[in-house]
């Protein structure tokens, strides 16, 4: 089932978890976990239900099974559902939240555009704030066009992990967002002295048992010249298509 759920594969994850003869909780988490990982919230949140239903006096909900639950909350954006199943975990089932409870949350909340209040969990932690979190928060402020509060992140991150050049391009792409051309580029060689290298973002295809790589402008695949000219036959095509398809729209 694990396995099955890390390649995507939640159909026949759910499968082999509904042909257990007998179902503990780190099943129940599995599938829980799962599907909040690859993006079915709901299904992730329904499986929930379903284990409190069952109401076996051996089977409760654990740290792990709340780490789903509250995944499938940030991924969905379900800010209400997030906290209501928070405040459960602590109240109800008096499990004491740990690192990365309150990073969904933090999450949640900043995806949501809830920066203030995410702030306020972030300042009220009862630890430092991990990158993890602060990248989190950088990210959603970058979103939601937040300087203020993604100035004090950024320079958070810039002690914590002062080699992550995506710190350093987030903040500057932010400025160019709202027309502070020279605050970008004044981060951007900031960057410079202090030798930080952007990471190139990298694409991967799997074709039968091999993962080919490729960045932007790539010319150092062994068969990019039959790439090249797959690719130019497809926009040929597609061309084509557009041009047929203007012209039956114009008759």
């Amino acid at each position: 089932m694990d396995t099955y759920s890390k390649c995507g594969e939640m159909d026949d994850a759910f499968k082999v978890f509904q042909t257990m003869p007998e179902r503990d909780i780190a099943s129940w988490n599995g599938i829980i976990c799962g599907f909040a990982q690859n993006g079915e919230a709901m299904k992730a949140l329904k499986l929930y239900d379903e284990l409190l239903l069952s109401k076996s006096p051996v089977i409760a909900p654990n740290s792990v099974t709340f780490v789903g639950v509250l995944n499938a909350c940030r991924h969905s954006g379900l800010v209400k559902e997030g906290y209501d199943y928070f405040n459960d975990m602590i109240h109800r089932y008096m499990i004491k939240p740990e690192a990365e409870h309150y990073t969904c949350m933090l999450d949640l909340l900043a995806r949501a555009g809830l920066l203030q209040e995410a702030g306020a969990l972030m300042k009220a932690l009862p630890f430092k704030p991990d990158v993890v979190m602060l990248n989190s928060m950088l990210g959603a402020c970058k979103l939601h066009r937040n300087l203020e509060m993604a100035r004090h992140v950024a320079k958070r991150l810039y002690v914590d992990e002062p080699w992550n050049s995506s710190n350093y391009v987030l903040l500057s792409n932010l400025y160019a967002d709202i027309g502070r051309r020279s605050e970008a580029i004044e981060v951007r060689e900031v960057m410079d002295d202090r030798g930080v290298q952007k990471i190139l973002g990298l694409s991967w295809v799997e074709i039968g048992c091999c993962v080919h790589s490729f960045v932007a402008a790539d010319k150092l695949h062994p068969c990019i010249e039959s790439i090249c000219d797959v690719l130019q036959r497809l926009s040929l095509q597609m061309q084509e298509s557009y041009q047929n398809e203007f012209s039956f729209l114009l008759n």
